[in-house]
């Protein structure tokens, strides 16, 4: 049983991202809203709020974008800011088609994140929130979004991982931007390293180097 203990530690603990390091991603974006605006009694998208959880997970309505780039900076324990760009083109807005020679989406988000495990996991599950402003086709040429999410980092022994993201970003009830999810992924590279060495006591404590 404890041989089985230590392998289970071994395998989520790993060296940590200590408040003031820096970590920086690349990787895609998909921008989907079907999810979330209405229709009338004709099938025409509105631009009202309207969530349709059963429309989530439609990959075929999302619109598919490159790149997304971040960048991270661990402020606190558990909290980090993240700073976004991301970049699209809208071709699909709610199930339908979508022709315009005004298609460009261009978002860039400022965003606190609240991890909800210290950072001696290999698995880091968040919470965010922020502001993002956006350009994006439709209803008004730029908007500023208020964003809400989770996203998930899962790290390496080394300095790589891998994230995914979803914010659903809001742009006020005067409809200056539509309602949308906004998901990402990508790799993530980490500035800090830190390993991995035994104490006399035979606890696990991360030195760094």
């Amino acid at each position: 049983m404890r041989t089985l203990i230590f392998l289970l530690f071994s395998t989520i603990a790993f060296s940590q991202v200590q408040p003031g390091g820096w970590s920086f991603g690349l990787g895609v974006n998909f921008v989907d809203y079907t999810a979330t605006l209405a229709k009338n009694q004709f099938g025409t998208v509105q631009t009202t709020l309207d969530f349709k959880p059963g429309e989530y997970f439609n990959t075929g309505n999302w619109n598919l974008g490159f790149p997304r780039i971040n960048a991270t900076y661990y402020w606190k324990k558990n909290i980090a800011i993240d700073a976004a760009f991301s970049l699209n083109r809208i071709e699909r807005i709610g199930d339908s088609g979508f022709n315009s020679d005004n298609d460009e989406f261009i978002s860039v988000d400022l965003n606190a994140e609240y991890r909800l495990l210290n950072s001696s996991f290999l698995i880091q599950p968040y919470i965010l929130a922020g502001l993002g402003i956006t350009k994006a086709p439709i209803v008004s040429n730029v908007g500023i979004a208020l964003n809400t999410g989770v996203g998930l980092d899962l790290w390496t022994r080394g300095n790589f991982g891998f994230f995914t993201k979803t914010m659903f970003r809001y742009g006020g009830a005067d409809a200056k931007l539509l309602p949308h999810t906004l998901h990402t992924l990508g790799l993530n590279y980490r500035m800090s390293s830190y390993r991995k060495s035994r104490s006399r006591g035979g606890c696990l404590v991360n030195k760094r180097f």
